[in-house]
């Protein structure tokens, strides 16, 4: 076991134990304290690099993007032990969501509807608040059975359980081993039925595209993305939105939702596109790309 793997357990330990005692902000707060000393430090050089060869022409102050990194870690972490309490009550004391439910009335109930995010720290937590709206949410994720390390996919099989109970009737639809043909084939059934899908589509494992990987070329740097559900969306007649979580100075969470145009793949990635760049300019720190990949030959890969 890694050091930083080892730190990363003790710290789901004792997390566990103070998140009976504290509502999940608070939660966040408490750790917050020690934060210079959080087992995260460890990403410190990575992003710092980063930054230096890219992310630098953000015009952003690197040691704050740092922090504030640093605290969605720490933040997204501490979710873990929460995702089993998902419900209005929940939503209601840990996040903001007046821009969300602004938006959220726009959408067409009698279509389905395909949510398309990037992996920004709170995706694992995304489709369980969407449930919560628009009922069973199904969303795609990475099989734990593709995870060779025994301990983190002990930690993805604990996760995935405790998500269960709130997607409101949903489930994960789980790929990359033996689950991926049928997990295709319910995702086709459930926008077939006008229900919901969910999706983070950046960060492509190498297990995962090999007919539907695209590059999609943001305003900064070259990130591959999944477009085979865009694909399965349009014919069955979907509405494409972009949800997305961000993180309060308060150590809450604010619940957003963008609505994505266009009749054909292309054009609804470029609709993506545009929410992501938007994102990325308004804060790097929210992307989890920005320190975890490796920047080299002109994109993150």
């Amino acid at each position: 076991m890694t050091a930083f793997l080892s730190n990363y357990i003790a710290y789901i330990q004792e997390s566990r134990s103070k998140s009976k005692e504290l509502e999940y902000r608070e939660m966040n707060q408490y750790f917050w304290k020690n934060i210079e000393e959080s087992h995260w430090r460890e990403k410190r050089p990575t992003f710092y690099k980063n930054h230096e060869l890219v992310l630098h022409k953000l015009e952003d102050d690197v040691d704050g993007a740092w922090l504030r990194q640093v605290k969605n870690f720490i933040a997204r972490d501490n979710l873990f032990h929460y995702l089993p309490e998902i419900n209005e009550e929940w939503i209601k004391t840990n996040m903001d969501t007046v821009s969300f439910e602004s938006v959220e009335g726009n959408l067409v109930r009698s279509k389905s509807v395909v949510f398309l995010t990037f992996h920004n720290f709170y995706q694992v937590l995304l489709p369980l608040v969407l449930a919560q709206y628009f009922g069973p949410v199904f969303a795609f994720a990475l099989d734990e059975m593709t995870e060779a390390d025994t301990l983190v996919r002990t930690y993805m099989t604990e996760m995935y359980k405790n998500m269960q109970g709130s997607f409101n009737g949903g489930s994960l639809l789980k790929v990359g081993a033996e689950n991926s043909e049928s997990s295709r084939l319910k995702a086709k059934e459930v926008l077939a039925q006008k229900g919901n899908i969910f999706a983070a589509i950046d960060m492509v494992h190498p297990l995962l595209g090999s007919k539907s990987k695209t590059s999609l070329k943001a305003d900064f740097f070259e990130v591959e993305v999944l477009s085979g559900v865009i694909e399965s969306g349009l014919k069955s007649n979907a509405q494409f939105t972009f949800p997305f979580i961000s993180l309060v100075r308060d150590g809450s969470l604010r619940l957003e939702m963008f609505t994505l145009t266009g009749s054909t793949t292309e054009e609804v990635l470029e609709s993506y596109q545009k929410v992501f760049d938007s994102l990325i300019l308004r804060d790097i720190s929210v992307w989890e790309g920005a320190s975890l990949l490796t920047y080299k030959e002109g994109k993150f890969s």
